[in-house]
C-alpha cells in the first residue's frame, strides 16, 4: 500500500462542496463529529458521528457541503490488494481506531512534510482491523464464539484443542469449519491477532517489549521477536520506533 494523502480536516475548516470525479485512488473517509452528505456512484451516503466511508478507485464521488462544523479524516492511498469494505461502515470509529488516528495525528505534526511514509503502516493497521471487525460479524456463531475465546486469552497458552473444548466439539470439526469461514486454521488466525495486538500496544507504547511478548501469549521474547518479523518483516523494537516519538 502507498499513502497519498492524509489530512485531518478541524472543525474550524470550511466543509467544503466536491464536485462530481471519478477518483483514481482509493479514499478513507473518517468521520469523527458532524453529519454530511456524500453521493457515490450515483448513491446518498450519510456520515454522522463516528461513521466511516471507502471509496474504491474508479468511483465516481461528490458531496454536499455545510455551514456545520465538522471534524473528519481525508485518506487517499493506492494499493493492489484493496480492502473488502462496505462503502458505509456505521461507528467504525472505535476505541482501537481511535487510538491509531491519535497516533497518526501525532506523527504528521512532529513531521510534516515527511510524515507520510511513517502513517502508511497506521492506516494499513486501521483498513485491517476495520475488515476484520467486519468480518466477524458475518459468520457463523461457532466461529464467533472460537474467534471471541481467542481475543479474550491473548497471553494464554493456547491449543487446537483448548480453543474447541470452549464449544464442546472435536478440534478436527472446529478447525475445518473455522478454515472454510476465515480461510485460514485456527493457529494461524490465533497468530494473526497476536501480532495484530502487539501492533496496537507497541504504538500505544504503554508496556516494555517484554510485557507486550507476555501480554499476547510468547514467554520468550525472542520467539516473539523471531514471529513478529516473520510476518512483518521488521523487528518489534524497530516497529516501535518508526511511529512512537
Amino acid at each position: 500500500m502507498k499513502l497519498t494523502l492524509y489530512r485531518h480536516h478541524g472543525k474550524n475548516e470550511r466543509f467544503k462542496d466536491l464536485w462530481r470525479n471519478r477518483i483514481p485512488f482509493h479514499e478513507l473517509i473518517i468521520c469523527l463529529q458532524g453529519d454530511v452528505i456524500y453521493n457515490i456512484n450515483g448513491e446518498k451516503v450519510r456520515l454522522q458521528d463516528k461513521d466511516m466511508l471507502y471509496v474504491p478507485m474508479g468511483a465516481i464521488r461528490s458531496r454536499k457541503g455545510t455551514k456545520e462544523q465538522v471534524d473528519y479524516i481525508s485518506i487517499h492511498f493506492l494499493t493492489d490488494d484493496p480492502p473488502a469494505l462496505p462503502v458505509k461502515i456505521p461507528q467504525g470509529v472505535c476505541s482501537c481506531v481511535s487510538a491509531l488516528i491519535m497516533s497518526a495525528d501525532q506523527i504528521w505534526h512532529e513531521f510534516f512534510p515527511n510524515a507520510e511514509p511513517m502513517i502508511e503502516k497506521i492506516v494499513e493497521c486501521i483498513l485491517k482491523y476495520t475488515q476484520s471487525r467486519l468480518e466477524g460479524e458475518q459468520v457463523s456463531p461457532l466461529v464467533q464464539d472460537l474467534k471471541r475465546f481467542m481475543l479474550k486469552n491473548l497471553s494464554s497458552k493456547l491449543k487446537v484443542e483448548d480453543i474447541a473444548s470452549q464449544v464442546l466439539l472435536s478440534s478436527s470439526y472446529c478447525n475445518a469449519v473455522f478454515k472454510k469461514e476465515m480461510g485460514m486454521p485456527l493457529m494461524q488466525y490465533l497468530m494473526k491477532i497476536r501480532l495484530e495486538e502487539a501492533k496496537l500496544q507497541l504504538l500505544a507504547n504503554e508496556y516494555t517489549l517484554k510485557e507486550i511478548s507476555e501480554n499476547v501469549g510468547f514467554d520468550d521474547y525472542n520467539l516473539f521477536a523471531r514471529a513478529f518479523k516473520k510476518h512483518l518483516g521488521i523487528t518489534p523494537l524497530e516497529y516501535r520506533n518508526l511511529f512512537v516519538l
